[in-house]
């Protein structure tokens, strides 16, 4: 336990051992006009139900069958607070990938790809904090995000070396779909 708070945790022991800047990845937004705008389609179930769950002072102007989401900052960094380019995260799973990581030990990162186990002993579809997945016989390990207007995706493939980000200024895209289409193209 570090008696950290979560911001600084993540900075002092992920971000600055890795050299990542808080311009590239971070809690808040640095140049909120060099950033995406999230967009969700108006016409869908979302764009129609989003109103009664999503504040409205946040839905900005209709662009072309697209309704802007204005920049949120969550109030739980811990859960999707967290704002950076697929290029940041990719430094990340490089690392994670790493024989010589600098964020894991080779024990922990045995663990990371562990499936856990019910009360009962049934093994479920996660490890800690990753979801798992198959791809062409091949097995991945998965972690989704989203938000007002955004949608984003990243996988590991240890066996082979190898890890994919995908990130979307659009709520509604279908990630999952998406990267096994892409993904196969690197087997």
């Amino acid at each position: 336990m570090s008696e950290q708070r979560y911001t600084d945790y993540m900075m002092e022991s992920i971000f600055h051992p890795l050299d990542l800047s808080s311009d590239e990845i971070g809690f808040q937004m640095s140049g909120e006009n060099q950033h995406a705008k999230g967009y969700m389609k108006k016409w869908s179930v979302m764009g129609l139900m989003g109103r009664f769950f999503v504040d409205t002072r946040i839905l900005g102007n209709n662009e072309r069958g697209w309704i802007h989401i204005d920049n949120v900052y969550l109030n739980g960094s811990s859960f999707g607070g967290l704002f950076g380019s697929a290029t940041a995260f990719s430094v990340i799973l490089q690392d994670l990938l790493s024989a010589d990581s600098k964020l894991l030990s080779t024990e922990t990162k045995k663990l990371m790809y562990q499936h856990q186990r019910t009360l009962s002993g049934d093994q479920v579809e996660m490890t800690l904090g990753w979801h798992i997945g198959e791809l062409k016989g091949v097995a991945y390990y998965f972690r989704e995000g989203g938000g007002a207007g955004f949608r984003s995706e990243m996988r590991i493939y240890p066996k082979m070396g190898l890890a994919t980000v995908l990130m979307a200024n659009r709520t509604t895209l279908k990630t999952r779909s998406l990267l096994n289409k892409l993904d196969v193209l690197f087997f």
